[in-house]
């Protein structure tokens, strides 16, 4: 049961990971500036805890976003499962070349929307159908607010792809054939 019901009139956007500036914070948080230069109904909600939180808050803070932004620090893992169930979209810009980032599946199997940069193990774990793979900021912004609301078993279906139980059962399969 995830605590944030508050929010429950405005679009969530998730993030999660390490807080360190290579995952993309500064970034994010200027697409977070323009989103709600245009829709001020947004969220940011950032699970995770980093030697570059500090910093991160106060470039938030020098965008005046700081009410739109909130830090929950590290997450339990029953507690990230609420996380990524109550939020609309997951966002991680990362600028480290993600060789196969879970974060994203684990989202979508929650059925939130992904969005990741273009780039690295990122390219095999978002569905191009409901998320987002972005070259730039401007995409995530337009993606953002131009979103048509998507089917969570759409995603979820889509995520399925990479339980473990069934990677595991095809390739039983394969060999005993």
């Amino acid at each position: 049961n995830f605590p944030y019901k508050k929010y429950k009139n405005k679009k969530i956007i998730g993030s999660c990971s390490r807080i360190v500036l290579g995952k993309g914070y500064i970034e994010m948080a200027n697409v977070i500036k323009k989103i709600l230069l245009k829709d001020s109904n947004y969220i940011w909600l950032i699970a995770g805890d980093g030697s570059d939180i500090q910093t991160i808050k106060n470039h938030i803070k020098s965008l005046g976003i700081e009410e739109n932004v909130q830090f929950l620090g590290a997450l339990s893992f029953e507690e990230l499962r609420g996380f990524y169930s109550s939020i609309d979209i997951f966002m991680l810009l990362s600028n480290y070349d993600e060789v196969f980032p879970l974060v994203y599946i684990e989202a979508q199997m929650c059925g939130a929307v992904a969005i990741g940069r273009n780039k690295g193990g990122v390219v095999e774990v978002i569905d191009t159908k409901t998320g987002l793979l972005a070259n730039s900021d401007k995409e995530v912004v337009d993606f953002v607010l131009n979103a048509k609301k998507s089917e969570k078993l759409d995603i979820i279906e889509f995520a399925q792809r990479f339980d473990i139980k069934n990677n595991f059962n095809k390739w039983r399969e394969v060999v005993e054939s």
